[in-house]
């Protein structure tokens, strides 16, 4: 529950007589109401009769906005349901109510658009309960990984790659940060080939998109790995890597899993000159992999 900027009102105790009757003299209320309305319908007609439809209109609303809040059914408080990761902020000033606003006269519809185009929410709905409470429940997008720009700003994306948000360094940490060229849209295809394999997954820091075809693999230990456009075989692939002998894999800065049935390192240290060497041993190699000099 947010009470926001307004004041609350605890209303829950006396139901709808307790709350009239603290708000003192009913009888005066209606009746200011009542005389507001009528001078607004005597305006909304000067106004009419003098050729200003539209002025008329603005008139007799605004008007009759507050009269309804003379009558007890100004915006006081406001309920925010379902919100997880959009900003309570930027809610509210998409709901764009205040005390100035009364609950009959809210534009639920014309905020409920406002709301739905911010991109962590997928659906939304508006409630009123009288007199004066709106009730505003949002359902948000599920974000499956973190797209970095060009910049270094981190945005949470969806399986669509729409951006939903911002996101600091430290949040969201379960989520595998992307970078490159078309890596926002191409994450949910990284992340449900990376699902099978916790192992991996586990030790990931970040990919990157490259040439918008396929995936570098950056993992804790400073190995990145380059993967082919079918990223699904070489994962495995990997993971049988993974399970067999790591102690190769510490030794090494990058290992290419390209081309399908080899496995070719970079090492780390300079008296190898950083020449690719097949992996022996591995139930995945089926080849020997040249040097690249």
């Amino acid at each position: 529950m947010y009470g926001g900027r307004f004041s609350p009102r605890d209303d829950a105790k006396g139901g709808w007589l307790h709350w009239w009757l603290a708000r003192g003299d009913a009888a005066a209320r209606l009746g200011l109401a009542a005389s507001i309305l009528y001078l607004a319908a005597a305006g909304g007609y000067a106004a009419m009769l003098s050729g200003s439809m539209e002025q008329a209109t603005a008139f007799t609303v605004g008007a009759a906005n507050a009269a309804a809040r003379s009558a007890g059914f100004e915006v006081s408080k406001v309920v925010i349901r379902g919100r997880v990761n959009a900003s309570e902020q930027a809610l509210l000033a998409a709901l764009d109510a205040d005390v100035r606003d009364s609950t009959l006269f809210f534009d639920a519809d014309a905020a409920r658009r406002r709301i739905a185009a911010i991109g962590w929410v997928k659906t939304v709905e508006i409630q009123k309960l009288w007199p004066a409470t709106l009730v505003v429940a949002v359902v948000e997008r599920q974000p499956v990984a973190v797209w970095v720009d060009g910049a270094g700003a981190q945005h949470a994306v969806d399986e669509r790659g729409a951006v939903l948000g911002p996101v600091k360094a430290a949040e969201m940490s379960g989520l595998i940060r992307v970078r490159g060229e078309g890596a926002a849209a191409a994450s949910k295809g990284l992340a449900d080939a990376l699902a099978p394999h916790p192992r991996i997954r586990a030790a990931v820091v970040a990919a990157e998109r490259v040439g918008r075809r396929r995936w570098d693999l950056l993992l804790k230990s400073d190995l990145r790995v380059k993967l082919p456009e079918d990223a699904p075989p070489a994962l495995a692939a990997l993971s049988d890597l993974l399970a067999d002998d790591a102690a190769p894999l510490a030794q090494a800065s990058a290992v290419d899993l390209r081309v399908a049935g080899q496995a070719a390192l970079t090492r780390k240290t300079a008296s190898d000159g950083l020449r690719p060497s097949a992996i022996a041993g591995a139930a995945t190699v089926t080849a020997a992999v040249a040097d690249a000099r």
